[in-house]
């Protein structure tokens, strides 16, 4: 038995970079995975890695920054694996090397939809189902150095991460 044994965390981003190497990592730990992410080859892909573990794991394409596919793909994803015990908001995108006296209020909002919307969307639909099921669980938020160094031309990106 493993430190996360009969723990089900779920990773919005899950299916590549520092997501896919968290999903390994609790993988290992003795967690199974429920993977979020937009590109279902991808996904499909972070499933067999996780699998190759020995862990059951299922995939999900899901916009992560928007409101009722997280609640309907939240459902979903505990109807799959029984409960989710960890939410981990790991999905980002930026839209950088743009001056910001060029950024426009869409192009802000964008990014911001999914690195800051998005997880406050995911922790509520989690929180409320790890309270109702009684037994807590693990809300854990990616965030980024270009939140310390601001990097330029990515200040959406920079702001969001924070």
């Amino acid at each position: 038995m493993t430190a996360l044994t009969g723990r089900v965390a779920l990773v919005t981003g899950g299916n590549g970079g520092i997501g896919l190497g968290m999903a390994k990592g609790m993988a290992a730990a003795g967690a199974d995975i429920v993977i979020w992410g937009r590109n279902e080859t991808k996904n499909a892909d972070a499933v067999a890695t996780i699998e190759a573990i020995g862990r059951r794991a299922a995939a999900f394409v899901v916009d992560a920054g928007d409101e009722q596919q997280i609640v309907e793909t939240l459902a979903a994803s505990i109807e799959a694996m029984g409960h989710v015990d960890v939410a981990i908001a790991n999905a980002g995108t930026s839209r950088g090397g743009v001056a910001i006296t060029d950024v426009t209020l869409d192009a802000w909002r964008l990014v911001h939809r999914l690195n800051l919307d998005g997880v406050f969307l995911l922790f509520r639909e989690a929180a409320r189902h790890m309270i109702d099921r009684g037994e807590g669980g693990s809300l854990i938020a990616v965030s980024s150095t270009a939140s310390i160094h601001g990097p330029a031309g990515n200040h959406s990106y920079a702001s969001s991460k924070t």
